[in-house]
């Protein structure tokens, strides 16, 4: 009995621990415009990118989920954008310095764009890092998910599948 309800609270935990945190928005809303700095310097613009589905991804160098899923949107990113898929990233690093040197590292090949005052990420309403919302090709947000875990990623490519169908 004792081991049965060890292994119950335990399936609890993980099933809650996946749920919770995705979120598929029944009513899509428009995606609030930004634009922000890139890493080389130049403005982009979220609306410039209507047509494509677009993953924004708020995040961090220092928050190891989110470097976790930076990894996972590049090998997203190189298998989608000749079929009008981009992503965002929007860093909430407070040193700008090592924020741009840890991405242009990487070569991701997208987007990434520095709110080092936070601003965008307040009219997305970020509490936790990372989120992600996955826009389609008309600019609403379809998803939202909150952290990052590795069961995420047939989910986030099954959404972005979709999106790219529609």
């Amino acid at each position: 009995m004792k081991s049965l309800i060890i292994f119950g609270s335990l399936l609890c935990l993980l099933v809650c621990e996946i749920s919770v945190e995705a979120e598929t928005l029944k009513t899509p809303k428009k995606a609030p415009d930004f634009t922000l700095k890139n890493v080389e310097g130049e403005n982009i613009r979220l609306s410039e990118q209507i047509g494509n589905v677009v993953i924004v991804h708020f995040w961090a160098t220092w928050c190891g989920p989110c470097r976790e899923e930076v990894s996972l949107l590049k090998s997203f990113y190189d298998k989608y954008h000749l079929l009008g898929f981009k992503v965002m990233g929007v860093m909430m690093n407070k040193e700008p310095r090592k924020a741009v040197n840890f991405v242009k590292k990487l070569e991701l090949g997208y987007f990434n764009m520095l709110d080092v005052e936070h601003a965008t990420a307040r009219i997305y309403d970020v509490e936790k890092l990372p989120t992600t919302f996955i826009l389609d090709r008309d600019g609403m947000i379809r998803y939202k998910h909150i952290d990052f875990k590795s069961a995420y990623k047939d989910i986030y490519e099954n959404e972005i599948r979709q999106l790219l169908k529609e």
